[in-house]
């Protein structure tokens, strides 16, 4: 799959079940979340949120948690 630039963070799935978040400039891992099946698919970002589905069919949304 292809990484996505958001900012100034790269993310990437891996086949091993992870996606990363790493710093663009200093390669610093910031983020990291397991699911234990492969992410290939590409990321995608829109409002704020990072969107990625894994090899089982689930669907990720990943954001910040917002106060209402």
């Amino acid at each position: 799959a292809s990484p996505l630039v958001s900012g100034s963070t790269v993310f990437v799935g891996w086949l091993g079940g992870s996606m990363y978040g790493v710093d663009l400039q200093t390669g610093e891992k910031r983020w990291e979340y397991e699911s234990g099946a492969a992410f290939e698919s590409s990321p995608a970002a829109a409002e704020g949120r990072l969107l990625v589905g894994d090899d089982e069919g689930v669907l990720y949304c990943f954001g910040e948690a917002r106060e209402e």
